[in-house]
């Protein structure tokens, strides 16, 4: 853990997002060294298996919808969230302080938080309401 804490992209990470990371991410690889647990080919295969169509996939979402937005190297730029309203308006945005592109990791607190109010907006069949993604 010692190697990840405050290094590289794990630096916003809190401790036990990178003892998990550390506890199921990596495998020993013999002699003391370690390995990424995800076959190379598998990872590449998730990233080149989508569509790479976000707008289609916006457009045919129907459920409640919250994003969240980093707010240091954001993949949604101000004009994204400005074409994001013309397609969903009832969508929310939320910038979340001192995130980086590595969100989830970063503040798991939030990302569950947005998670579980989608879910139980989609089965009450409710529109979002802000205050429930602070």
């Amino acid at each position: 853990m010692t190697a990840f804490t405050g290094r590289g992209i794990f630096k916003a990470f809190p401790p036990e997002v990178i003892a998990d990371y550390v506890a199921d991410g990596l495998v020993e690889s013999g002699k003391g060294a370690f390995k990424l647990a995800c076959d190379p080919a598998f990872e590449a295969a998730t990233y080149t298996a989508q569509r790479h169509d976000p707008w289609g996939a916006l457009r045919r979402v129907t459920d409640p919808l919250v994003l969240l937005r980093a707010e240091k190297g954001s993949t949604i730029t101000e004009a994204a969230m400005h074409r994001i309203a013309a397609i969903k308006a009832d969508a929310r945005v939320a910038t979340v302080e001192g995130a980086g592109h590595m969100l989830p990791m970063e503040r798991p607190d939030r990302a569950r938080a947005a998670i579980e109010s989608a879910a139980l907006m989609a089965r009450q069949g409710r529109k979002f309401h802000d205050a429930l993604v602070q």
